[in-house]
């Protein structure tokens, strides 16, 4: 279970924002004020109030909050600068009433500014940091996880009748296949549902009545029941739709290299239903 920050946690958050929005505030205050009466102290008085502001923002353990610290810092020294070029030659009223009205507007607005160019850049950094790249690792296993409703059979558990589906060109139109007991023989876990048009590759399984839990016998009369199902079956087959997400096993065998070669079209397999009468299997649906 995921708890939200607990009231403490707003609390402290707040406290630590109002007493770094007044130093702030209250820093920039008296500098612009020494500023625009004692023109002489300018260079050292901001060489002080910046250090002072680098070793706050650097002290806070907040990654955010010491962001939000130096861009006050940058927007409070153009604002200020601004505002004593705009009153040069000015008195010093003229140069407090200049920190109350301009400095305080263009502040704003570059504090602003920059702000949502964080964001801008925070947004950016994080759309990029989600397209994480797409490992291969042990091959068609790899992106075909198994799922809840998935269990541990073997080629004894296949007791009904047998089909034999023949298949003109690939893929068959098998979403997902799953290895049985130790790794041995192949079940049909998950069909693509009926083509979008006539003879498209994809729908023939669907079409030819085939159902999720048949367990592969045989492939062009050789017997795949005993076969080992990453090493031999899938290469067998090679049967795999042609997707980003779906061809990880293409990719472990173009660097791994095959252990079978595929056999030629057209494949005729035999399946023997029976297996996985007991799993509650999703609901395949033709395509609209």
């Amino acid at each position: 279970r995921v708890s939200g920050p607990s009231p403490q946690g707003y609390s402290t958050c707040v406290s630590e924002r109002l007493q770094t929005t007044s130093c702030l505030v209250g820093c920039w205050f008296f500098v612009v004020v020494v500023l625009n009466g004692c023109c002489c102290c300018c260079c050292c008085l901001w060489l002080v109030f910046l250090a002072l502001l680098l070793l706050l923002s650097c002290s806070m353990a907040n990654q955010k909050q010491r962001g939000s610290i130096l861009l006050a810092c940058l927007a409070l020294l153009i604002g200020s600068q601004s505002g004593r070029w705009s009153s040069s030659g000015s008195n010093f009223v003229v140069g407090v009433f200049d920190f109350f009205v301009f400095d305080f507007f263009v502040s704003i607005c570059v504090f602003f500014g920059l702000a949502l160019l964080r964001l801008l850049v925070g947004v950016a950094s994080k759309m990029r940091s989600t397209q994480t790249a797409e490992h291969i690792g042990n091959g068609y296993q790899e992106g075909m996880s198994p799922r809840d409703h998935d269990k541990t059979l073997s080629a004894s558990d296949a007791t009904g009748a047998t089909a034999e589906v023949a298949y003109k060109k690939r893929p068959l139109g098998m979403l997902r296949y799953s290895p049985g007991k130790d790794n041995i023989g192949a079940m049909v876990m998950e069909i693509i549902p009926k083509s979008r048009y006539p003879g498209e590759s994809e729908g023939q399984a669907f079409a030819a009545g085939m159902e999720s839990g048949w367990l592969l016998k045989s492939t062009n009369g050789k017997d795949v029941s005993g076969m080992e199902f990453v090493a031999q079956i899938m290469d067998l087959l090679d049967d795999e739709v042609m997707d980003q997400r779906m061809s990880q096993h293409f990719y472990a065998s173009e660097q791994a290299g095959r252990l079978a070669e595929p056999v030629d079209l057209p494949i005729n397999v035999v399946y023997q239903e029976g297996a996985g009468q007991d799993i509650k299997w999703p609901q395949m649906k033709e395509d609209i």
